[in-house]
């Protein structure tokens, strides 16, 4: 995941199915930070995860009804608009009431009226077609689908999202929004690690408020060390720290030091938006090498569904894996 997040560089991410199945240990929060985003998380279940960029001013919403492996955000907006994000995740065992929960619980986000509403996930609906908007005929998926008409959204996934050899693929994954045009150019990609999911990108239509910072950039190269060295040499260290804290002691020297190089090492400030994050040192041009046949083995196998071309795709997303 991280070689795609490298590549890509999105705002938002969301993932499912975090904690592993029949395992005797779970995730915790500490385990799923990654630099540069804000986690928002629930661990119950299968789990599920969702990630803000930090540049973003973010918030997690409350829902009155409590779903196994459901997280949801509120992102701030221009003009005191605001967009309500969710990542969930419906077991394909769920009974009765847990289904019912999970239609309640989307009820409840729209109810909520947001200016912007997207909702993702693995929703594990295989009978219902979304270009008709039938069903196969299942209690769960027609409850859903009646839910989904009394909503007023947009669905968006039109495509297989879930392959697996010599089976026929169904579109699992889902987005929805309350807004036609909010979601562009949605592309459906290979799955990331072993899973049998493809993993989808699109750009979210919203005028987002990103966070100012301002940034100090020191030309050490350019300092003046010997008028450093004589002024740091003028104090008296030893009656100036003398019977303080530790804190205290730090403070007092981390003071006098960055007041001389203020004095003597040119500066500026530039202000502006936090950029991407910086491209891990391991993201070499092998790896790219790598993800790239990934990919390409990955389309041969999508667009055949041959046996042959799914132990390509998995030689490759093995070698993929390894140089990562």
């Amino acid at each position: 995941m991280n070689a795609r997040i490298s590549v890509l560089q999105p705002d938002i991410i969301g993932v499912t199915e975090i904690n592993p199945k029949k395992a005797r240990w779970k995730l915790t929060l500490e385990e799923l930070q990654m630099q540069g985003y804000t986690v928002y998380a629930n661990l119950m279940g299968r789990g599920s995860a969702l990630y803000v960029r930090d540049t973003i001013r973010s918030a997690e919403v409350q829902n009155s009804e409590i779903c196994e492996a459901a997280v949801w955000s509120e992102i701030k907006l221009r003009n005191h608009d605001k967009l309500i994000i969710g990542v969930v995740y419906r077991s394909p065992s769920s009974t009765v009431a847990q289904n019912d929960t999970f239609v309640s619980m989307i009820a409840n986000i729209v109810n909520m009226k947001a200016s912007h509403l997207m909702i993702m996930g693995d929703f594990n609906y295989p009978g219902i077609d979304w270009i008709m908007q039938t069903s196969t005929g299942a209690a769960q998926e027609d409850f859903f689908l009646e839910g989904f008409r009394d909503w007023f959204l947009w669905q968006h996934s039109n495509k297989p999202t879930h392959y697996r050899a010599q089976q026929t693929a169904n579109i699992l994954d889902l987005v929805f929004t309350n807004e036609e045009g909010m979601i562009e150019n949605l592309q459906y990609e290979e799955p990331i690690g072993s899973s049998h999911h493809l993993t989808m990108n699109w750009i979210c239509n919203c005028y987002v408020v990103r966070i100012q910072t301002k940034t100090v950039k020191y030309s050490y190269d350019k300092a003046n060390f010997v008028k450093m060295k004589e002024i740091l040499e003028g104090v008296n260290w030893k009656e100036l720290l003398n019977n303080k804290s530790v804190e205290e002691q730090w403070r007092l020297f981390s003071t006098r030091l960055h007041s001389a190089v203020e004095k003597n090492v040119p500066h500026k400030t530039t202000g502006g938006y936090q950029g991407q994050r910086r491209k891990p040192a391991w993201m070499n041009d092998r790896v790219l090498a790598r993800i790239k046949k990934k990919k390409s083995a990955f389309e041969q196998f999508r667009l055949s569904k041959n046996g042959i071309n799914y132990l390509e795709y998995a030689r490759a997303r093995n070698a993929a894996k390894t140089e990562t």
